[in-house]
């Protein structure tokens, strides 16, 4: 279980949940929904840099600790002398208090499961126009990632994008590369650079590309050899090292057994289990039916392979979650033998079990849980309020137009 406390940190003025393995938050523009989850996928990454280096000192990070949230995630000024984080996990805790960072590792951070964290920020769009971008940023890391999943789809396997008649592939390396968008229409054929392309195929192409990515193809042992970097396998041979340390290993022959244990300990924390993405905004730009396509999309990613991958999400958008809610509801049918086929031919096979999904409203720097405890799906007395307050407006002008018939 892991939860995060934020307080006075940019918008944010108190929030505190428990964290669950799909996390949406919706709400309006500057409300601290991507403060949350830009706090969520620091101290997630900060987990596995601690657990997967152990032999580095707590201080060093502790140290460096806001220095590298600010310059990473663009939160220059979100941090006072009132700003608070405690993140408790099963494997950690961090507490930021007073403009001072102390982590605290616990006896479970030796169980630990590398994961990779990838956070895909609202401007991602900006990863179409060039593949040099600069800083140590969100924006950079993505651009790094996304790289690194483009390079599967080239002409022999162009990936299908969503249900919008068309499929993406790369071509082109070192610098000179060019995005294709390919038309899968016979009557109208096209081949486009996607720079051309529209601002909703720019935005989600990116988001597509890399979760097929990180949840499929990034698993192949080939291909996590091939993206093994050299500091990587420095940090195995540190990890090796402090194990022998840790458990005071000295003949090898008398430590047969104890150095199988301490290797298969090393490889936890080399190679990746799962990965943990955070999505802004993924409706940019989206007509509704494909941001009902992409949410499918994404949670269909999420369950591949039993890997249990984890989401946290922002949205400005009733309509991912009217998304959600259908996909739960079919959680719960599927459950029913004589039902399934039919959730099937309604829904598809993809689906949401109901504890593993926590959504909020952020709103006025806090935070409300919108899931119905008796029905547990998204209220929909929530979905309703959305619905009434344009329903309102649109009544109270027709009612003046309807004045305005009369007078002529």
């Amino acid at each position: 279980m892991r939860s995060i406390e934020i307080r006075n940190i940019g918008p944010v003025i108190s929030v505190k949940i428990d964290l669950n393995r799909f996390n949406v938050f919706i709400g309006r523009q500057s409300s601290g929904k991507s403060t949350i989850a830009k706090m969520v996928s620091n101290c997630t990454w900060m987990e596995k840099e601690i657990a997967t280096h152990p032999f580095n000192p707590i201080r060093n990070y502790e140290s460096s600790y806001i220095e590298e949230l600010v310059g990473f995630h663009n939160m220059e000024g979100y941090i006072t002398k009132d700003s608070y984080l405690r993140y408790d996990s099963d494997y950690l805790t961090i507490v930021m208090e007073k403009q001072r960072c102390v982590i605290t590792k616990k006896a479970a951070m030796d169980d630990y499961k590398r994961k990779k964290v990838l956070y895909i920020p609202s401007e991602r769009n900006m990863v179409v126009y060039t593949d040099s971008i600069g800083g140590a940023n969100n924006l950079r890391s993505f651009a790094a990632d996304w790289q690194s999943a483009r390079d599967i789809f080239d002409e022999g396997n162009k990936q299908k994008i969503l249900d919008l008649g068309v499929r993406y592939y790369k071509t082109g390396e070192n610098g000179k590369t060019i995005n294709h968008v390919a038309s899968l229409s016979k009557e109208r054929p096209y081949d486009i650079n996607l720079k051309s392309g529209s601002s909703g195929l720019q935005s989600v192409i990116p988001i597509t590309t890399t979760i097929d990515f990180f949840t499929g193809h990034f698993y192949d042992p080939n291909i996590q050899d091939k993206l093994m970097k050299s500091n990587d396998m420095y940090d195995v041979r540190h990890l090796v090292e402090y194990f022998v340390k840790a458990r005071h290993i000295k003949n090898a022959e008398e430590g047969k057994e104890e150095i199988v244990r301490m290797m298969d300990d090393v490889m936890g924390l080399v190679n990746t289990v799962s990965t943990s993405f955070v999505i802004e905004e993924p409706e940019n730009n989206l007509f509704p039916a494909t941001q009902y396509s992409l949410v499918n999309f994404i949670v269909n990613c999420m369950n591949r392979n039993n890997r249990h991958h984890e989401a946290t999400i922002t949205t400005h958008s009733p309509y991912v979650l009217s998304t959600l809610n259908i996909l739960l509801l079919a959680g719960k049918l599927v459950k029913h033998e004589e039902f399934t086929p039919m959730v099937g031919k309604i829904a598809g096979e993809t689906f949401i079990d109901a504890s593993e999904l926590s959504v909020w409203n952020v709103s006025n720097g806090k935070v409300m849980p919108i899931m119905d405890k008796t029905t547990q799906m998204i209220s929909e007395n929530y979905l309703d309020t959305v619905s009434d307050v344009l329903a309102g407006k649109f009544n109270e002008l027709y009612k003046l137009y309807v004045k305005s018939l009369r007078k002529g």
